[in-house]
């Protein structure tokens, strides 16, 4: 069996396990190729929910598992519900986004749904109050170049005696990519954001909202990666959506230019998972036109270079792409500093230089998925 065979049976043990039952290939074989498609909590909750579907499984390391997860689960509720209430007190309104909001919101149990950060958006007038609040609960900023046109989040960590440490990621916009820039700001994602009783007041944005930043992410940073635990995403939030909400989600999504993404997204899910999608909206999302900044994330593995070529075709205006150009070229002395801890200040443009020299090769290389 092929590993794209392996990955449909896969992907259908979890959300049919009896269709499959009988043509299981070897489950410790499924186990072990769920693990970097991170959907192996999701299969080992199915499997130990019915004995019956692969009877020679070591059921004891699957449960095991399952409780390792929940124990490093009840660690990142805690800190959640600390952080975001730091942010009330700072008075800044984020939003969870990515896994824990989908986690909390649409999953039977959240430590199934596997994270390796919390992603939160807020707007970019928060930012200086939001990284006081992170200080304040100890978290500690990542040594990272923050140009003002070539990133537009920051990443935080703040260690735990018994488990790993807890990863924040600080957003003021949903995506890097200049072509994506636009599909939703941060007011707009809050101003229809839905609560999360699980975790207090703690917001997160509309199930609208959730598959086009669901769908564009797989895109925007993973370039279409056939990766199961995103399309199982949004396989949850497309039957969270009755038909009428299926059809403004699409609405929105063209509107924005990112129709043809979102269409890619939930077809790669009902290929995988079966997910419903109205037929009107599948018609329409595969008519969307395909800008050529946005064809760049969707066929194959862009390089960095392509990437920036992406970027620099979006901007506009000439002094944004030389202002982009100069985030990556020539970040700021306390970063180059950070990354150089014994050059002498006097030669710091030699350093400048050696970064440039050693970093370009990456740039023309295909990314790993």
């Amino acid at each position: 069996m092929t590993s794209d065979e392996t990955d449909r049976v896969l992907a259908r043990a979890i959300v049919a396990p009896d269709a499959v039952a009988g043509a299981l290939p070897s489950a410790q074989a499924l186990i072990e190729r769920a693990v970097p498609h991170r959907v192996d909590r999701l299969l080992a909750a199915v499997l130990v929910a019915d004995p019956a579907i692969a009877p020679h499984v070591d059921y004891a390391a699957l449960r095991s598992r399952l409780r390792d997860a929940a124990a490093v689960e009840m660690a990142h509720h805690a800190d959640l519900l600390q952080m975001l209430e730091a942010f009330e007190h700072a008075g800044v309104h984020a939003v969870l986004f990515k896994g824990d909001a989908i986690a909390y919101s649409l999953y039977p149990a959240p430590h199934l749904r596997p994270r390796s950060d919390s992603d939160l958006l807020i707007a970019a007038r928060d930012r200086t109050r939001a990284e006081a609040a992170l200080a304040a609960c100890g978290y500690v900023p990542e040594a990272e170049s923050l140009g003002a046109l070539s990133t537009f989040q920051s990443h935080w960590t703040r260690a735990r005696q018994a488990s790993p440490p807890h990863a924040i990621d600080l957003h003021w916009r949903l995506f890097n990519a200049e072509p994506f820039a636009h599909v939703l700001d941060a007011d707009e994602v809050a101003a229809d954001a839905i609560v999360l009783p699980a975790l207090g007041r703690a917001r997160a944005p509309s199930l609208a909202h959730q598959l086009i930043i669901t769908a564009v992410h797989r895109v925007a940073h993973h370039y279409d990666a056939a990766h199961l635990l995103w399309l199982y995403d949004l396989h949850l939030l497309a039957g969270a959506l009755d038909e009428d909400g299926m059809a403004r989600a699409a609405d929105l999504a063209l509107a924005r230019g990112v129709g043809a993404v979102v269409g890619r997204g939930l077809s790669r899910a009902a290929d995988a998972f079966g997910t419903p999608v109205p037929e009107d909206v599948r018609r329409r999302l595969a008519a969307a036109p395909v800008p050529a900044a946005v064809r760049i994330f969707l066929e194959g593995r862009p390089r960095q270079v392509d990437v920036l070529r992406a970027n620099l075709t979006t901007l506009r205006r000439w002094p944004s792409r030389v202002a982009l150009l100069r985030d990556h070229l020539f970040p700021s002395a306390a970063y180059l500093r950070s990354m150089y801890p014994r050059c002498p200040p006097a030669l710091l443009g030699l350093a400048y230089l050696h970064r440039i020299v050693r970093g370009a090769p990456k740039w023309f290389r295909r990314p790993g998925l």
